[in-house]
């Protein structure tokens, strides 16, 4: 069973990947969004803010956590989600107008709510705090 997920995962993820380079004919388009690497610090994840200097979404990645998170700024108003599909944990694709679940079709808002199923559960947030220089991103419990 665990080879059988192990396939059907990375089947998906080059599916997905295949329809990147057929320039969105199946989705809305997928992003090259900008990708770094969070700091882990202390229960958070920290995210300078010059990396989001140019960008209003970027993709923040860390090995502590089991997915990359979104992280967007639209309408002055400040997101992160974890891009794990409540479903059946497959890591979500952002399209830029929405986060695309490539094992089972779910669609999420930029906000991590779910618009399409068969995930019935919004994603996980983020609180978001920062200071002058950073951001930090904590695990909403």
């Amino acid at each position: 069973m665990n080879s059988r997920r192990k396939f059907i995962k990375q089947s998906a993820i080059i599916s997905a990947g295949t329809c990147c380079g057929l320039s969105g004919l199946f989705l809305q388009g997928c992003s090259n969004l900008k990708s770094v690497n969070g700091k882990y610090d202390k229960g958070q994840i920290v995210v300078p803010i010059a990396d989001l200097a140019e960008e209003k979404k970027i993709i923040v990645n860390n090995m502590a956590l089991q997915a990359p998170i979104y992280l967007s700024i639209e309408n002055n108003k400040e997101t992160a989600v974890l891009l794990l599909c409540t479903h059946n944990d497959c890591e979500l694709k952002p399209t830029g107008t929405y986060l695309f679940c490539p094992c089972h079709g779910s669609e999420f808002t930029n906000e991590g709510q779910v618009t399409k199923g068969p995930a019935n559960e919004n994603l996980a947030e983020f609180i978001i705090t920062k200071n002058e220089t950073n951001y930090y991103l904590k695990l909403r419990q």
